[in-house]
């Protein structure tokens, strides 16, 4: 095998992360009718799911180091597939089901965690001319974007068609992709890691200022994404009043397609426009959405802010990591790793704040998702504070 199968796996790891991250929020208008949960019971299964990616991010750095990629990465792919089984299995074999749910959570996102640390690394270490880079981690993460779009709309159709009581039987459907991955990693070859020796270290990483500004990019990129892509089904249905199929198909597919076009486009235009031109406008267009989506009351207006608020946050997370790899080019697995916990952090603090703020105010999810607009302003803020440190520089 070549390397040309090596990218392919890469691709394929970013579908199942996408299923990973996407699949379970499909379930929670299921999941709130048929168990009771609260909207904070369902953001903490958010919060889960993205705290033990940043645990095993943490805990891998040093496990890739020791070990290389290869057996990481298949062990990463074992944890996805069982996770995927548990999750439709263990809520209606336990008394306790969200004892369930939270099991599978967890399960999943240990190859999640290790999905996420290993595969933008392994891209990025590919055979790439350097000023390609950026545009290969673009389109990397594309894929992301499109396993979204794939599962919310494949996932959507089979429940409309076998019923909602069958939702069980789709995560153990999905779990087919992860194992399939499993066998390709055992034979593609993966490149050599930064020398340890060459290599930039914890203290010179996190004494530098910019590198705290990329952190921070990282939490609120995230966070700007997963607010809108982990509430989005619920809304449309509660807010609009949209059917499942409808608001499924029109918000979250709509959010994850426009998305990956973001991440193609930038992939293209990236040698083009420059880093922090690009995130100062996707930022403002972010705030922008948020606004229309938490006080438009139409749903036209609604889902042309959530379409819109995909393609807003498509490049915010890859193009960051290209950017600081381009900075810090003898980073390596730590660079991405410290990024990638710091970017789950905030994967997790945007739905739960949102979730948190819709529990407690009188406007529910509406107002929730307006106090997420809090995270692509502070972006703004971020990048002015980049363009005054590069014109003092």
């Amino acid at each position: 095998m070549t390397y040309t199968a090596t990218r392919r796996g890469t691709y394929s790891g970013l579908v199942v992360q996408a299923i990973l991250n996407n699949l379970s929020p499909l379930f929670f208008i299921i999941f709130q009718e048929s168990f009771g949960f609260s909207y904070e019971r369902l953001g903490m299964l958010v919060v889960i799911n993205f705290v033990v990616q940043v645990v095993m991010m943490s805990l891998g750095i040093a496990l890739v180091e020791k070990l290389g990629y290869r057996t990481p990465i298949i062990i990463a792919q074992a944890c996805a597939a069982l996770g995927l089984v548990l999750l439709g299995a263990l809520p209606l074999l336990m008394n306790n089901a969200y004892a369930g749910l939270v099991i599978a959570t967890a399960v999943g996102a240990v190859g999640g965690g290790l999905s996420e640390l290993i595969l933008s690394p392994i891209m990025n270490a590919l055979p790439t001319p350097p000023n390609q880079k950026a545009s290969a981690m673009s389109f990397l993460h594309s894929f992301f974007s499109w396993g979204q779009a794939g599962t919310i709309l494949i996932s959507t159709l089979f429940l409309y068609l076998a019923g909602g009581s069958s939702w069980w039987i789709l995560p153990i459907l999905w779990a087919v992709l992860p194992l399939a991955n499993l066998i390709l990693f055992t034979a593609v070859p993966l490149p050599e890691q930064v020398g340890k020796a060459e290599r930039t270290s914890v203290k010179d990483l996190f004494l530098s200022p910019l590198f705290l500004i990329f952190i921070l990019l990282m939490v609120c990129g995230a966070a700007s994404e997963l607010t809108v892509a982990q509430w989005a089904s619920l809304f449309i249905e509660q807010g609009f009043g949209l059917s499942k199929v409808l608001g499924d198909i029109a918000g979250p597919c709509v959010f994850a397609v426009m998305m990956g076009a973001g991440r193609i486009l930038y992939s293209v235009l990236s040698g083009r426009i420059g880093y922090r031109a690009y995130m100062l406008a996707s930022s403002a267009l972010c705030v922008g959405c948020y606004l229309l989506i938490s006080l438009s009351f139409s749903p036209v207006l609604g889902l042309i802010g959530f379409a819109l608020s995909g393609l807003a946050v498509s490049a915010m997370w890859p193009a960051t990591l290209s950017y600081a790899a381009a900075r810090f080019p003898l980073g390596g697995t730590l660079l991405f790793g410290a990024l990638a916990i710091f970017g789950g952090l905030g994967c997790s603090l945007g739905p739960w704040v949102a979730g948190v703020i819709a529990d407690n105010s009188a406007g529910g999810l509406r107002t929730g998702i307006l106090g997420g607009a809090v995270f692509p302003a502070f972006i703004i803020l971020l990048v002015i504070i980049l363009n005054i440190k590069r014109k003092n520089a």
